[in-house]
């Protein structure tokens, strides 16, 4: 990656350059991941390193707030992705989900947080996704509509309706045929 292309992505804070090229600040001795949220030095004071060996070599410390020298360091990788695996495997169990989802030890508007960041989705968006896919593929299956909207984890059969009327454009009779 050029340096302009650095730059761009620091200016971004994109986390897909994580672990690709570190910010180093000289002024105060301090280097980061490109995506850390911590306040922006001026361009003058920063140096664009390539390994954190590099910027150690150079004099830097690891930054507290992105723990740059943590290669698998990424709450929001970890703790999403174990969102996700638990919406997969009891998305039709919403007691069990919310149960499971609860002992990730995160506060739900915080965990919401990283789940829409890393999936570009909130939990309940996916939720909804998921449940509908399985009703999709439970009514192509030979299923009844009600057992398709109860096996999926909807509550009642009008928030199937609405859900699956407004995910496809069509009610789950006609998706049917």
């Amino acid at each position: 990656m050029n340096e302009k292309g650095k730059w761009e992505a620091y200016d971004r804070k994109d986390r897909c350059y994580d672990g690709e090229f570190y910010i180093a600040v000289k002024t105060t001795k301090i280097f980061c991941r490109p995506s850390c949220k911590a306040r922006t030095p001026l361009r003058k004071n920063i140096e664009l390193l390539d390994s954190v060996e590099e910027c150690i070599a150079a004099g830097y410390r690891a930054c507290k707030r992105c723990k740059p020298e943590l290669i698998e360091f990424s709450p929001v990788l970890n703790v999403a992705s174990e969102a996700k695996k638990l919406i997969d495997r009891y998305f039709f169990e919403p007691e069990l989900l919310k149960k499971n989802l609860m002992e990730l030890s995160v506060d739900p508007s915080y965990l919401n947080k990283l789940f829409a960041s890393k999936y570009n989705n909130t939990i309940s968006e996916y939720i909804k996704v998921v449940r509908i896919s399985n009703a999709k593929t439970m009514l192509q299956s030979g299923y009844s509509i009600t057992d398709s909207a109860f096996g999926s984890g909807f509550g009642s059969l009008s928030s199937f309706y609405a859900n699956f009327k407004r995910e496809t454009e069509l009610t789950p009779g006609r998706y049917r045929k």
